[in-house]
């Protein structure tokens, strides 16, 4: 087995519909209506908000018809463990934008276990007003661990220093937060920047087969905080930045490069230690 496939199978939840129109689905169209609609294949809600308000234990897969979806504010992400967002039409069909400071909040509160959720095949359109975050995380109030997996999806920002993931506000210091990003191998461009703000030695973040655009950068903090990348594309002398010497970054496969202009040819080379700033540990492995 190789070591993507291997990764996959340790990390990632199973996003596969096993059919259609089944009991747990909650179904959302542009065609939909968020009034009349009960969220069924033949009668589905308009937006992401709405389907996100009537979900329960037993209904939390959401599937996503091809189209845009611009939400009237920032979707509230459900409080429910295990609720997957999953677009049909993929990333470049299916997007989903929204105003004020974050197209997707997730704040899962008090959990009695380990909280997990999952988005798959959409484009996070951040570009609304300056500074929009693609996706914002606060665990205020949590007593277990957050992971959140964000699955062959684009974020589109407005800025290169728009936060496309932003763990903002991390209170539980006595719980981890995990976030793992994977690309589908075909240039899933990351847009705008990452922020994690580390308070837990067992913080994660991993990013696989993505294009980054932005900086990543990790509060300057003593934990022992791993970011894994594998076979990225990251910025030139601009990878990651801020850090801490007890926080490790490791990368396998990965390459930089320097966006010039439309006349003059991008340039790329195999990522080496200078293309790591920050004051992180670095471990690269070819």
């Amino acid at each position: 087995m190789g070591i993507d496939k291997y990764y996959r199978k340790m990390v990632m939840p199973s996003t596969k519909i096993k059919s259609l129109g089944d009991d747990s689905q909650i179904w959302v169209s542009p065609d939909g209506d968020d009034t009349n609609g009960d969220g069924t294949f033949v009668n589905p809600y308009a937006s992401l908000t709405q389907a996100m308000s009537v979900v329960t234990t037993a209904r939390k897969i959401i599937i996503l018809m091809p189209g845009t979806y611009a939400e009237a504010a920032a979707v509230a992400w459900s409080t429910v463990s295990g609720v997957c967002v999953i677009s049909l039409g993929g990333a470049g069909v299916t997007s989903i934008s929204a105003t004020g400071t974050s197209a997707i909040t997730v704040t899962p509160g008090v959990v009695t276990s380990t909280w997990w959720g999952l988005i798959s095949g959409v484009e996070i359109d951040h570009s609304a007003g300056a500074a929009q975050s693609g996706i914002t995380f606060d665990n205020t109030g949590m007593t277990k661990k957050l992971l959140f997996y964000v699955d062959k999806c684009l974020a589109s920002p407005d800025a290169e220093t728009d936060k496309s993931i932003n763990v903002e506000t991390h209170d539980d210091a006595d719980n981890s937060i995990r976030i793992y990003i994977t690309g589908d191998g075909n240039q899933s461009e990351i847009g705008g920047a990452i922020y994690f703000n580390v308070n837990n030695l067992a913080d994660r973040l991993h990013l696989e087969n993505c294009w980054i655009i932005g900086t990543i950068t990790t509060l300057n903090v003593a934990k022992e905080f791993r970011m894994r990348l594998y076979k990225c594309i990251v910025p030139h002398e601009a990878a990651v930045a801020g850090g801490n010497a007890t926080q490790v970054v490791t990368a396998v496969g990965c390459y930089s490069w320097i966006d010039y202009d439309d006349i003059t040819p991008e340039v790329y080379a195999a990522l080496d230690t200078a293309e790591l700033t920050g004051s992180h540990s670095e471990v690269i492995v070819a």
